[in-house]
């Protein structure tokens, strides 16, 4: 998910520079290494509904926020 939408929001034109990746001290690291790709930045935050939310509020630049948990994938794109 996080390699589809980088790359279709680069061929669009949309990256600016100032956006990154959100994620989870759980979630998998290969999403750094995407992102790193993509020269956007990954942010690594606390799992959990309100610190997902101070993420999503701390950093209004945010375009997509990746949180994995164990039991299930959840995908949350901000834009």
């Amino acid at each position: 998910m996080t390699e589809f939408l980088l790359k279709k929001w680069k061929e669009e034109g949309k990256m600016n520079g100032k956006q990154f990746v959100g994620s989870t001290i759980v979630s998998t690291e290969l999403v750094n290494d995407v992102a790193a790709n993509y020269n956007v930045e990954t942010k690594i935050g606390l799992t959990g509904f309100k610190w997902i939310a101070k993420m999503v509020k701390d950093f209004p630049n945010l375009i997509l926020l990746v949180v994995e948990k164990k039991v299930s994938d959840t995908w949350l794109v901000a834009l």
